[in-house]
């Protein structure tokens, strides 16, 4: 019960979610010192089927949250509340979580007959009847005060609220100049200070928020796809606050969501107009006559300061008044430490001056590294993080480019002393690691659906600030799109790859890459390196995934210079594999398994030699075409044709060779067909490719050889499925009879990817490092081109439900975008 409750109120200061109040502050003197929530309400029971009602908050019946509100303390099956009423929390001890109610009219207990695991006890506390009640898997003590009814789950709280009401003690100054601040319907009043104490359980408790005022009361709108809250929130003890660093201080527009990609966690960010009066604040905050100012310079033509969080670490940014003034203030700061992607990243020296200026507002340290995005600085303490901020936002795969955003910003006022936001998927998944385990396994769970992001603003006013938060499902329409989510990079420069190979275990792609060594890495969907395989040379073509003992647990097949592997899921090989070979493997292996029962055969081309091998490492000596007249240009392909297999096997001298499955001739082809760097493909139920000299050439199951009049420029590309063809001449790409014209450049052979009934056509400008994926109708998807640096991989690869492209980025890195 104690961490359910915790998650509770966990979850209330995350999305923020509770209800109301009224004028009379009687009530309010039996609330028991040092309470360090309230919720105030004239009808909880109805309050309760709000919550439920919202879609949030439906979609997550499991979570302790609704539990509480439907199945606990509030089951309306039980206990019916519907006058004014304030529910309480309390830290018990070191660890426990009481939670409470007291209300001015005895609630409504009903339907006890039919529990069946029910039983009532009582006992007297100052001539005061208090009962036990034992639920099913609820209990809680309660008392009858004459005016007024207080329910607990501890009985230290009721005797406690007992005392209150014989010998009354004046009510906190700040708790009642806050409650009877609010005028919603319904109102969470909290004290930042004692709230902290109440989530110490918390593992990893860093909210500097709660240390932002002393108390707060926040009106709450539940309805079915929103839960907001607006009010106030005040300092009252001597001692400043981080809300009085803003005094004084006029609040700016916030555009830090410009440059947060959507693989961030969220970003917290303040604005000023006047730096000197900051500076004067923050030395008041922390009791200092100076503060170091080695950033004053820069911070003097910087008007917002950011954090952009993730799941690595938080990079710091500053939006520039006027960029060409924040440059020069950098010009110690020039020394070259990369270009990425046409963006100079430079070394930086002080990279503990914004902490030691800024404090609390900043508190990271160790920033290394800077760049430039037009108006915007960029700092954080690795090269990948700003490498990150400027892919995403060259790709313009940031905050404010998502509908969502701008729907969450119509709720908050244009200008904010302090915006927090959280993109709400991404950081559930990160703050699992700071809650004990019970609760991390339930945030596992959490869904938050169309609820991308939840915001908290603070507005400094006079002797206040005025507090605005929400969360809302987004109920535009968002139109497909596609956003980088991981960049991982290894030691040496990318030679080969990316490809896929699936680990069987959780149904997630290992991403494989072979670096200029000749080692192959194995990542997985995160970027984590599973694995590494030190090979002799270089892996020849595509590697081929195979079931070879058709029992879902998938292996890897690939050739290289002088050998052939099967391997398993961790790189290790299957045995009796490798196989040797004293002559060059000239063609990528072949792989084919006729009737889809996994009696795979294998083709080694060695220049116009032919070997075929079966799963056991044996080879099949029935298979007679050992040798071509001269050498075999392309990867033997193997094509079938209603219930006839062929399989075709091209050579230089321009014979086409079309056997059956033991090798002998199967179509005779008399014409000699010029050779090309195409494949051969079944396009319409017919051999095809197209030649060295851009003509499409069809082949029947007769030998018939037909060209196509229509003319493709010399050296075009290809590729098809029975019903596509695809084709690349010069910069005109083509699926089935639609033409686009690319930009000139240096482009790779279109790939086709069939998944889930959805053809997706991909190809890669070399020159130009741009990634391009097509449907069907030859319509460009939403969000391309993207960056990249080689043909993809498209696939589940983190079994999600999204689909995931894998490209190379730099010399060394790997990109993944989701679509």
């Amino acid at each position: 019960m104690t961490k359910k409750l915790l998650f509770l109120l966990t979850l209330v200061f995350i999305f923020a979610c509770e209800e109301e109040k009224k004028q009379n502050t009687a009530i309010l003197s039996y609330i028991p010192p040092k309470t360090a929530l309230i919720l105030k309400t004239d009808n909880l029971t109805k309050f309760s089927e709000q919550v439920n009602q919202n879609s949030l908050i439906a979609s997550n019946r499991e979570f302790p949250l609704v539990e509480f509100f439907s199945d606990e303390f509030t089951n309306q099956d039980f206990v019916k509340i519907s006058d004014e009423s304030l529910l309480f929390m309390n830290l018990i001890g070191e660890k426990d979580i009481a939670l409470s109610l007291i209300s001015k009219k005895i609630p409504e207990i009903k339907n006890l007959d039919s529990i069946q695991n029910k039983m009532v006890e009582s006992y007297t506390y100052e001539d005061i009847k208090i009962e036990k009640y034992s639920l099913e898997n609820t209990s809680f003590h309660y008392a009858n005060l004459e005016d007024l009814t207080v329910i607990s789950t501890s009985n230290l709280i009721v005797e406690n609220v007992i005392r209150l009401h014989q010998e009354p003690i004046p009510v906190d100054q700040g708790l009642e100049k806050i409650y009877n601040s609010s005028t919603g319907k319904s109102t969470l009043i909290f004290n930042n200070n004692l709230a902290v104490d109440v989530l110490k359980i918390h593992k990893n408790n860093n909210s500097n928020l709660l240390h932002h005022t002393d108390w707060s009361a926040l009106d709450i709108e539940v309805t079915k796809d929103k839960i907001s809250l607006d009010g106030v929130t005040q300092t009252l003890s001597t001692k400043p606050k981080i809300i009085d660093i803003f005094s004084d201080i006029r609040p700016q527009e916030s555009k830090i969501a410009h440059l947060v990609p959507l693989n961030a966690t969220g970003f917290y960010s303040f604005t000023y107009n006047d730096l000197a009066r900051l500076k004067e604040n923050i030395k008041k905050y922390r009791q200092q006559k100076t503060i170091e100012t080695q950033t004053n310079e820069i911070l003097e033509t910087i008007n917002e300061v950011g954090i952009i969080y993730s799941a690595q670490t938080p990079i710091l940014a500053l939006r520039s008044i006027e960029s060409s003034l924040t440059e020069n203030t950098l010009l110690s700061q020039q020394n070259l430490a990369k270009n990425f992607r046409d963006i100079n990243i430079y070394d930086f020296e002080n990279g503990n001056a914004f902490a030691e200026f800024l404090h609390p507002l900043v508190k990271q340290k160790s920033f290394a590294f800077y760049a430039q995005l037009d108006n915007f600085f960029v700092f954080a303490k690795d090269l990948n993080a700003i490498e990150n901020i400027i892919a995403n936002y060259q790709n313009r795969t940031t905050l404010i480019n998502q509908p969502y955003y701008q729907s969450t910003l119509s709720n908050l006022s244009d200008q904010s002393s302090i915006l927090m936001m959280a993109l709400s998927a991404n950081f559930i998944k990160n703050i699992q690691k700071d809650f004990d385990e019970e609760i991390a396994k339930s945030l596992e769970k959490f869904r938050v659906s169309d609820y991308e992001l939840a915001a908290i603003q603070m507005i400094k006013d006079k002797n206040f600030a005025h507090v605005h938060a929400v969360i809302q499902k987004n109920t535009e329409k968002i139109s497909e799109g596609v956003a980088q989510t991981q960049s991982f990079k290894t030691n040496h420069a990318i030679a080969n790859g990316p490809f896929l190979f699936t680990n069987w275990r959780n149904k997630t792609q290992q991403i494989l890459v072979q670096d200029e060594n000749n080692v192959l890495i194995a990542f997985d969907h995160a970027g984590k390196v599973n694995w590494e395989k030190k090979l002799e040379s270089e892996v020849i073509g595509t590697p081929q995934e195979i079931d070879m003992y058709n029992n879902g647990r998938k292996q890897l097949a690939f050739t290289t210079r002088d050998k052939f592997y099967i391997i398993e899921k961790d790189g290790n090989d299957v045995k009796p594999f490798p196989i040797n070979f004293k002559e060059n493997i000239t063609q990528p292996l072949a792989v084919f398994d006729y009737d889809n029962n996994h009696k795979y055969r294998f083709i080694v081309t060695q220049n116009n030699e032919i070997t075929m091998w079966d799963k056991d490492g044996k080879q099949v000596k029935g298979f007679t075409f050992n040798k071509a007249k001269s050498e075999v240009t392309k990867t033997p392909k193997h094509i079938r044709i209603g219930k006839k297999d062929y399989i075709l096997i091209q050579e230089k001298n321009g014979k086409l060779n079309i056997l059956s499955r033991v090798g002998k001739s199967r179509v005779s082809v008399n014409d000699n067909i010029e050779t090309s760097t195409n494949d051969w493909f079944l396009y319409d139920n017919k051999f095809t490719t197209i030649n060295q000299a851009g003509k499409l050439v069809a082949v029947d199951e007769n030998g018939k050889v037909t060209t196509s009049r229509h003319e493709y420029a010399e050296n075009s590309q290809m590729t098809s499925t029975n019903k596509t063809l695809v084709t690349l001449s010069e910069n005109k790409l083509t699926i089935k009879d639609k033409t686009i014209e690319l930009d000139f450049g240096l482009y790779t052979t279109p790939q086709i990817f069939y998944i889930k009934d959805k053809i997706y056509v991909a190809v890669t400008d070399l020159q130009a490092s741009k990634v391009y994926v097509y449907d069907s109708d030859a319509e460009l998807f939403s969000g391309f081109p993207v960056y990249g640096n080689s043909v993809i991989t498209l696939d589940n690869i983190d079994n999600k439900g999204s689909l995931e492209l894998v490209v190379k980025g730099e010399d060394n890195s790997i990109l993944m975008y989701q679509l």
